[in-house]
């Protein structure tokens, strides 16, 4: 995702716009069996972390490997991470607390609906 850097930099006394960071790698939650695929929309405010070394190489292989280059704290290496700032008047989120998860909004099911070990709706879409 392209992101806006929304805190400004100090340049020679003043205060400047910082230009967009392109093409960020998004966090996603989960495990590889079962991840998290939030939608960010244009407005939504998270975090822009820097890894240590260059992680390419372990982005595309999914595995331990060496960096592609020898490069420390750079700021080459960003990962957007999600949502910071949540909107207190959102209508669409889900509530997850010790008494279950609970989802405030429409739901929409691709695939079979199983409750209890039953199937609903047959899959249908």
């Amino acid at each position: 995702m392209d992101v806006k850097p929304l805190v400004k930099s100090l340049r020679e006394g003043s205060y400047i716009s910082q230009p967009p960071i392109l093409r960020v790698p998004v966090m996603q939650l989960g495990s590889a069996a079962f991840p998290v695929r939030p939608v960010y929309e244009a407005g939504d405010c998270g975090l822009v972390v820097y890894l240590d070394q260059d992680s390419d190489n372990v982005l595309l292989s999914g595995a331990e490997t060496e960096p592609q280059t020898e490069n420390y704290h750079s700021a080459a290496y960003p990962v957007f991470c999600g949502l910071v700032q949540a909107d207190a008047g959102a209508e669409t989120y889900l509530e997850v607390s010790r008494e279950g998860v609970t989802v405030h909004g429409k739901v929409n099911i691709k695939g079979e609906l199983i409750v209890n070990g039953a199937s609903i709706g047959g899959g249908e879409t």
